[in-house]
Order: C-alpha cells, then sequence, then structure tokens
C-alpha cells in the first residue's frame, strides 16, 4: 500500500494467501486523500505459483465530517424584536443533511458551507444540532449546544439610540431591553438618537 499519513489503516498487507482484503480506513485530515494498493493476483497448480499482472486500487477516503455552532443576539431595528443570529459551520466533503433545532430547522447543501439563520426569540434559547450527516457520514461529535440570553450584555437602562429615537424599540437600549420604572435611564450626550 502507498504510505499516506493523513489515513490510518487497518489493513494489513496480505501475502500470497487472501480471498479477501477487510479492514478500515480512517482520514485523519479536512480533505479527502487517496491510498493505492497494489493487487498481484497469483495462480497455483500442482505446487507451481504464477503472479499475474500487477492491478494498482487507488481508494478515495472522505473527509470527515465536522460542525461547529455559534450563536449571538442582536435586534432588528425596524421591528424592536430581539433576534438569535445562529452560524452552523460544516465541513467535510459532500451533501449535508441536517437538522437544527427548535423548530426542525432543515439543514441541506453541500459542504464546506456555513449557514447563517436569523431567528427571532422572546426568551432564552438553546440552539442545537438534531442530526447531521455530510455524504452520509456523521461527524464523531455533534458540537455542543449553543444559549442565547434575551438580555444583551449592554448595561441596563443605557440608551443608544442606535435605531431611531423610539423609547419603546428594544433595539435602542444596550441590553436590547425597554426599561421599566424599576431601572436607572442614562442617555449619554454621544448617543446615536435621542428618545422622545
Amino acid at each position: 500500500r502507498s504510505v499516506n499519513a493523513n489515513v490510518i489503516s487497518t489493513i494489513n498487507n496480505c501475502n500470497n494467501n487472501c480471498n479477501a482484503i477487510t479492514g478500515t480506513l480512517t482520514n485523519t485530515s479536512t480533505v479527502a486523500q487517496t491510498v493505492t494498493y497494489t493487487v498481484t493476483p497469483y495462480y497455483s497448480n500442482g505446487g507451481v505459483s504464477c503472479p499475474g499482472t500487477p492491478v494498482d486500487v487507488i481508494i478515495t477516503v472522505k473527509a470527515p465530517a465536522t460542525a461547529t455552532l455559534a450563536a449571538s443576539l442582536s435586534c432588528d431595528g425596524g421591528s424592536g424584536t430581539k433576534v438569535a443570529t445562529v452560524v452552523l459551520n460544516v465541513g467535510g466533503i459532500g451533501a449535508i443533511s441536517g437538522m437544527l433545532q427548535p423548530g426542525n430547522i432543515v439543514v441541506t447543501g453541500t459542504a464546506p458551507q456555513t449557514f447563517t439563520y436569523s431567528i427571532p426569540i422572546s426568551a432564552n434559547t438553546t440552539f442545537s444540532l438534531a442530526s447531521l450527516t455530510v455524504d452520509g457520514c456523521a461527524p464523531a461529535a455533534l458540537p455542543a449546544s449553543v444559549t442565547v440570553s434575551i438580555i444583551a450584555p449592554g448595561p441596563p437602562g443605557l440608551w443608544v439610540g442606535t435605531v431611531d429615537n423610539d423609547w419603546f424599540n428594544a433595539c435602542n437600549w444596550a441590553n436590547f431591553t425597554v426599561p421599566d420604572n424599576s431601572v436607572d435611564v442614562t442617555i449619554p450626550a454621544t448617543a446615536v438618537n435621542f428618545c422622545e
């Protein structure tokens, strides 16, 4: 067999007495790899063994499926709706088939590919892959789930006025939450828009 540092083989060389070659080839890289086996057929008759013409068998070992999942909170300025932006990166080579939860979002395409989903949320939401295959092969492990909190990391009551001057548009507040009467409000002179 040809040596390929990116492929781990459990296939042993078979010398002079094999009816079948079996084993597993595992690609440890992120792209398809090839391994070449030279098979020399032998014919035996009456104790005499005659070699035939060697044949090269080239095996392509697919790249393993990989996936990463990330998410962040943003705000739709027009509606003030909180939006989870979920980014799924799928590696490998071939047809993608999967399911993103919650919402039974079907994931299809051709790897490698990056998917970006904008999903309105009204409560803290955890996103996860329920399933994923690339060209029929699942990754060694699905990525960890990610949780998007509906409270942005900014301080409560800080007006930023990013979108417009509407007090009740959550996108105008640093933490994407319109303050109630229990929150002290700060409106800095550097705000993009001033509230009305």
